[in-house]
């Protein structure tokens, strides 16, 4: 086997890895109605797959760039699920129901957080349902402190599609993000 057949076998591999780690962002931009992003990732999407597909069809005699077509789409799949979560685009709601309600919402208030709590019943007695809009990048944070305040109590994460009115939290950007707020 020649250095030009594994040369291929990569590019095709590599081509296909970030043609369905594309295809994995598009799908979550498609859910989350953002129409520009979604029609750009698709039209590179499919410019890369055309390559990577027409070098296997041109090349049937090699079975190695078949392998490496199937070897790059599993690995894709892994690479834009990993992407996916560390841009965490979008915005979730936690229910928070616990006992420990007027604790927990102070803590989130102090942090910038909007919290809004009501007054449930469950068989074993009252609780508390706090509500707390957030992006997704500090959802785990959320649901980490109200373990933290009472190991007990149970939340919810559902993301956010539509809302009537954007998130306004006091909380400051974070990361990158805060380079680009900085002028």
């Amino acid at each position: 086997m020649d250095s030009s057949v594994l040369l291929m076998s990569l590019g095709i591999m590599v081509a296909r890895c970030v043609d369905v780690a594309l295809g994995t962002l598009r799908t979550v931009s498609i859910i989350q109605e953002r129409r520009a992003v979604a029609w750009i990732l698709g039209f590179i999407e499919i410019l890369i797959w055309i390559y990577a597909v027409s070098r296997v069809m041109e090349n049937l005699d090699q079975p190695l760039y078949a392998v490496a077509y199937a070897f790059g789409f599993g690995a894709g799949n892994y690479v834009g699920i990993t992407l996916e979560k560390w841009f965490a685009f979008g915005e979730q709601l936690v229910s928070i129901m616990t006992q420990q309600g007027a604790s927990i919402a102070s803590r989130l208030r102090a942090e910038g957080f909007e919290v809004a709590a009501l007054r449930i019943e469950e068989a074993n007695g009252p609780l508390q349902l706090l509500c707390v809009e957030s992006h997704r990048k500090t959802t785990p944070h959320i649901a980490q402190l109200a373990r933290q305040l009472d190991p007990e109590c149970v939340y919810v994460i559902n993301d956010i599609r539509t809302f009537s009115r954007p998130l306004t939290m006091t909380q400051q950007p974070t990361g990158w993000r805060s380079i680009l707020k900085k002028k």
